[in-house]
């Protein structure tokens, strides 16, 4: 009976270890990047900017991205491994950035042509 109390909070420790060592800088870092494309997308679309002429699609996304991919453990494609959820935000930010760049070719077609996010 002791066995199974001794294994109780070897096992809540177990669990709490993802946690402890999931990568807390990386998931930042990908979200402050997709809060970026996302204010990008505001701006075209709600804010009536053109993406070349907004700052949080310009300056802010490159920061932000820049800031994501200049960790040494980035990768672009997991193959065996489970997938991170940083990895994860960094993919739905760049769809979004590309949506906000198709969005701003299709309704600004007298501003510059957006060809590469950043």
């Amino acid at each position: 009976m002791r066995k199974i109390f001794a294994l109780a909070p070897l096992l809540f420790f177990c669990g709490c270890i993802d946690v402890v060592i999931r990568d807390i800088e990386m998931e930042t870092a990908a979200q402050e990047f997709l809060m970026a494309a996302d204010n990008c997308l505001l701006d075209v679309r709600d804010n009536r900017t053109p993406y070349g002429q907004s700052i949080n699609c310009g300056k802010r996304l490159s920061q932000t991205s820049w800031a994501y991919t200049r960790f040494p453990k980035t990768k672009l494609v997991y193959t065996d491994e489970a997938i991170p959820r940083h990895a994860y935000f960094a993919a739905e930010a760049k769809a979004i950035a590309w949506n906000a760049a198709a969005l701003s070719n299709a309704k600004y077609p007298n501003a510059e042509r957006v060809t590469s996010l950043w």
